[in-house]
């Protein structure tokens, strides 16, 4: 199930063959933006609007100016290295963290050492600036580059998946013996789900009733993170951060509000996301996240149990280690993808950190090295 939204874009490898001054590593600049598109599409075959660079770089509400790092040869861009800029908190402590992502070299220009140059200038370029911290979720063949450059291992970050069409997941054939053993396993699974459902229903929350919506209600969802802020280290819900994570032109949204008695309980939104012809509905974000999300988990447990029966087209449902307890995701059929069977098929999300500018790793009482002090979803990564 490795991608490159998992795997965090192109690496050039760090062997160079060619001398340093072949190669101008430069900050993004306005005119930049066509070549930019340009250079994604060839690398990751994918289109790449304009409106997507401005949404995800150019208007990104927490950082000023595009923190991108090209690499040029002969007035041609040829690498670029952009950043995801977020609002990071732990209880009432923030800062500014940038996230690498599409990382992207041409085919032509790959091991020449660009993929270290450009991160190690945009470390320099913000060494004195407002940024606290890099982290980002390296593939398994990126990650010794980024411990190279000094970032550091936290851990590994399971993924849950509730797969529902294995053979097409796995890139089976139907007709084949595997193929086959897959859709009885996916059957299986469902009628399980099914079940589970059932289950959940009958628990104390049967005033709870579940809305839905095809956009993202920011100044509800603030409020109620606002209620409930995690002490852990996470990106900071506002309003700005609502209305702008979530109106990326390429996403297409749902938004899951568990009301009792006309209060909201919790919420869940909910991203169709296509990777390789396989359909993945993404929990991109789920409240509430602080101390009353032990004694949520019944809603919870309701609030999933409506996404996976509006679900049964998706190819998988995946979820973010963190905020769903493991009992209520594999009552509902959800595995995680460090574990057997799935992590014979997958590739681990890990996590890395670096700070910036300072020799102290931590968010006020919070330490950017320790798992357990990171409270993760889908929508802390660029890629969802």
């Amino acid at each position: 199930m490795a991608s490159k939204g998992m795997g965090k874009g192109k690496s050039d490898g760090e062997e160079k063959t060619e001398p340093e001054s072949e190669y101008e590593i430069r900050p993004f600049e306005p005119g930049d933006r066509g070549e930019i598109c340009s250079l994604y599409e060839t690398v990751f075959e994918e289109t790449a609007t304009i409106e997507w660079f401005d949404w995800k770089y150019t208007d990104d509400p927490f950082i000023e100016g595009v923190p991108i790092v090209l690499a040029e040869r002969e007035n041609r861009i040829v690498g670029a290295r952009p950043f995801f800029a977020l609002e990071m908190c732990a209880g009432d402590r923030r800062a500014l963290a940038l996230q690498p992502g599409d990382t992207m070299v041409h085919p032509e220009h790959r091991r020449k050492g660009l993929f270290t140059r450009m991160t190690e200038a945009a470390i320099e370029r913000y060494g004195d600036r407002e940024p606290e911290f890099f982290f980002n979720f390296p593939n398994d063949r990126s990650r010794p580059g980024y411990l190279d450059m000094g970032w550091r291992l936290v851990s590994e970050t399971p993924i849950y998946y509730r797969i529902q069409n294995p053979a097409r997941v796995l890139g089976l054939r139907t007709d084949s013996r595997a193929g086959k053993l897959a859709d009885r396993l996916s059957r299986s699974v469902a009628a399980a789900g099914l079940d589970a459902i059932e289950d959940f229903s009958t628990v104390p929350t049967a005033d709870v009733t579940i809305e839905r919506r095809s956009s993202v209600p920011a100044e509800e969802l603030a409020g109620l993170y606002e209620s409930d802020v995690p002490e852990r280290i996470h990106a900071r819900r506002s309003e700005r951060f609502y209305h702008w994570r979530f109106s990326n032109p390429r996403g297409s949204y749902t938004t899951y509000l568990a009301r009792q008695d006309g209060d909201l309980l919790g919420s869940a939104v909910v991203g169709s996301h296509q990777d390789g012809g396989t359909t993945i509905h993404k929990l991109l974000d789920v409240l509430p996240m602080g101390e009353r999300v032990r004694e949520n988990q019944d809603v919870l447990a309701s609030l999933l149990g409506a996404i996976v029966a509006d679900s049964a087209s998706a190819d998988a449902i995946a979820a973010h280690s963190g905020v769903l307890d493991h009992d209520v995701l594999a009552g509902l059929g959800f595995l995680p993808d460090d574990s057997f069977p799935l992590a014979r098929c997958s590739s681990p999300t890990t996590l890395v950190v670096r700070s910036v500018g300072t020799e102290e790793w931590t968010l006020g009482e919070r330490e950017l090295t320790e798992v357990e002090d990171w409270q993760l979803a889908f929508a802390e990564r660029d890629t969802a």
